[in-house]
């Protein structure tokens, strides 16, 4: 397949469109590409890939036409590779000479008249917890520009009424356009590579060399902890940021770093630094299965690490946040979607006690994970295990027991039996220490 035909028959063929969003006003902006047009063509071939991985199962192979053959064919192995990594399949790209050039202006229109001070790095934002915790951080040392790829109307009218709210409104949110209309619905294994496309478009146009992701280290990694659940996504996967690091620099010519600020920290100790931005930390939405709902589903994976991380450091959120509670909803009522979720939630609690005791499964859980990415990353990872049981403990202790369905009580046999008490109470000072600090 060509890559130009796929844009065409998708509609893609004009870029996205992007926007800069400020408190109290709205202006169009056209964010434009580096001069030589490489980070166009980089959109261009990313859009394909993400095309293809979704409607074109069987496609073995891209022609993809380029100014500079050279460069392209320099990061042909690492694109190969990295489209391997995140789809578990096999695609050749094929470089061939362009004749019409993708130059385009350096200069980003009308940026000077909607900032009161120019943004100083570019951050991934995806209304998220640990996204929104990220921005508070290097508040405090940078002047953020929020960036957030919009791929439904819905969420994305969550992520602006979330920026609205002080003190993420100080600072400019940048939206780029990548709803794919012409496609099947579902989720792509190369969302995460999509959405650093378009924020080192953004980045690239106000002369930013880093991109800061805010992912927790443990999610990063996200190991496949139920072979009831789907391959995980790898949107922050640690290889992901490596290679789209060394594509990025060579495409730029510029020492371009994606700074992951969390990665050496799991969601409990990301919620020990907001405790004092509850009440907008409450506001951010985690919850990857019931994607539009004004609440989260409660019982999904993502909602229930959420959840236990809070319950580790004894923060206790609103029960409106969640429609369900994994512990204490009654099963028999769960239609047969809803029953999986519950038994990869149990199929969890069984993975991390392994991980706790089980060195081998940890360095499988490595493999893929360049050397030199986590200072110590097993530690991390067995940090996040002992939250996880730490939280789903700390919620026990406050429940009665008579209200606990098969996974409560399922937990609470784990953690009497299989968790050795004194981890749990060396993990608990240790997180109480941090919330002092």
């Amino acid at each position: 397949m060509r890559c130009h035909q796929i844009l065409k028959a998708h509609g893609l063929l004009d870029r996205p469109k992007e926007y800069l969003v400020r408190p109290h006003e709205k202006e169009e902006i056209r964010f434009l590409s580096s001069s030589d047009g490489r980070l166009r063509e980089l959109e261009e071939l990313v859009h394909a890939l993400y095309i293809i991985d979704r409607e074109y199962s069987e496609t073995r192979s891209l022609t993809f036409k380029v100014n500079n053959t050279e460069i392209w064919t320099e990061l042909k192995d690492v694109i190969e590779a990295l489209y391997s990594f995140l789809t578990n399949r096999f695609l050749e790209l094929k470089i061939e000479k362009t004749q019409s050039s993708r130059s385009l202006q350096t200069v980003l229109l009308g940026a000077s008249a909607s900032f009161a001070k120019r943004p100083t790095v570019t951050c991934l934002f995806s209304g998220g917890m640990d996204s929104t915790a990220g921005v508070l951080k290097i508040g405090h040392m940078e002047e953020p520009l929020l960036h957030h790829t919009i791929t439904g109307k819905v969420i994305k009218g969550k992520v602006c009424r979330l920026h609205d709210l002080g003190p993420l409104n100080e600072y400019g949110l940048a939206l780029t356009d990548s709803q794919l209309r012409n496609i099947r619905p579902g989720r792509s294994s190369l969302r995460g590579l999509l959405f650093l496309t378009n924020a080192s478009i953004i980045a690239n146009s106000f002369d930013h060399t880093c991109i800061v992701m805010a992912e927790n280290g443990p999610l990063m990694i996200n190991p496949q902890v139920s072979q009831l659940s789907p391959r995980p996504t790898l949107n922050a996967h640690p290889f992901l940021v490596k290679c789209f690091e060394r594509i990025l620099r060579r495409l730029t010519d510029k020492k371009f770093e994606i700074t992951c600020i969390f990665k050496e920290k799991t969601k409990a100790e990301i919620f020990a630094l907001t405790t004092k931005q509850a009440d907008l930390i409450n506001k951010t939405y985690s919850c990857f299965t019931v994607q539009g709902q004004e609440k989260m589903c409660g019982i999904c994976y993502a909602c229930f690490v959420r959840r236990v991380s809070a319950l580790s450091i004894n923060h206790r959120e609103p029960q409106i946040l969640y429609s369900m509670d994994p512990f204490s909803i009654d099963i028999g009522e769960l239609g047969n979607r809803s029953v999986q979720k519950m038994n990869i939630l149990k199929d969890s609690l069984s993975f991390f006690r392994d991980i706790l005791f089980d060195d081998a499964l940890v360095e499988q859980v490595f493999e893929d994970i360049p050397k030199g990415f986590f200072s110590c990353g097993q530690s991390i990872l067995r940090r996040f295990a002992e939250d996880i049981f730490l939280g789903t403990k700390n919620y026990l202790a406050a429940t009665n027991r008579s209200r606990l369905n098969a996974l409560g009580k399922f937990a609470a046999l784990m953690i009497e039996k299989e968790i050795d008490k004194d981890v749990l109470v060396r993990r608990n000072m240790q997180l109480q220490q941090q919330l002092k600090n």
